[in-house]
């Protein structure tokens, strides 16, 4: 009895440690964030990624059970650049499945999230992120769309999915949730010229019924020439 009572007690404890492990990640020999922040990426696992004031990672952290799996498959992460760091994160989250399109339609979506207290090595960190991830899905032709949460309390634009397909072709990595491939996306208006397929020469013009090369005049219902 005592020793079933042992091996339960024991079963518990590793238990308990394998979590804490989970939990606390990866560390740069244990040492606290004085400066720098951290990066949340987040998808179904979520992950902290805690970097210095030049953006070098220094410790990456489990937020769910299913991010402690995906960390153990990524090695040398402390040390690297940010965004490397990131890439090679969204790498092993897709080739675990992640990105898989779901029952309803809807494509998974990255959200990258600049956790509050954060300091940016750079002004140009977030950029850099975003394009190295853009660039890592662009080469696994994965669909999935891009969100970036507080970067306007660090004075930053809105990043929008729109902001980062402009110059990608009819597999765009980053589907707008107000984009379902309708032919009026101009944003200026409704109905374009650009967008509307009037190839042939209109007989008719905005002034006049019957216009064929402007034989009539505008002002008069009555031509003169059609006396002559």
């Amino acid at each position: 009895m005592k020793k079933m009572i042992r091996a339960i007690v024991m079963a518990l404890v590793l238990s308990l440690f394998l979590t804490g492990c989970g939990q606390l990640g990866l560390k740069n020999g244990g040492k606290e964030l004085a400066s720098g922040g951290v990066l949340v990426l987040k998808v179904n696992p979520e992950i902290a990624i805690e970097y210095d004031e030049k953006g070098v990672v220094t410790g990456v952290t489990a937020r769910n059970n299913d991010a402690i799996e995906i960390i153990n498959s990524c090695d040398g992460l402390i040390g690297k650049e940010t965004r490397e760091a990131v890439t090679v994160l969204v790498a092993a989250i897709g080739e675990a499945g992640y990105f898989v399109e779901e029952v309803e339609g809807e494509y998974r979506q990255i959200v990258l999230e600049i956790e509050s207290g954060s300091q940016l090595p750079s002004d140009t960190f977030i950029d850099e992120v975003v394009e190295a991830v853009k660039n890592t899905i662009k080469d696994h032709h994965w669909k999935i769309n891009l969100e970036i949460e507080n970067e306007s309390d660090y004075g930053l634009s809105d990043y929008e999915d729109t902001d980062y397909d402009k110059d990608d072709d009819d597999d765009t990595d980053y589907i707008d949730h107000d984009d379902k491939d309708t032919d009026y996306d101009d944003k200026d208006t409704d109905y374009d010229d650009k967008d509307t397929d009037y190839d042939n020469d209109s007989d008719y013009d905005n002034d006049s019924d019957y216009d064929d090369v402007t034989d009539y005049d505008n002002d008069s219902d009555y031509d003169d020439s059609d006396y002559n």
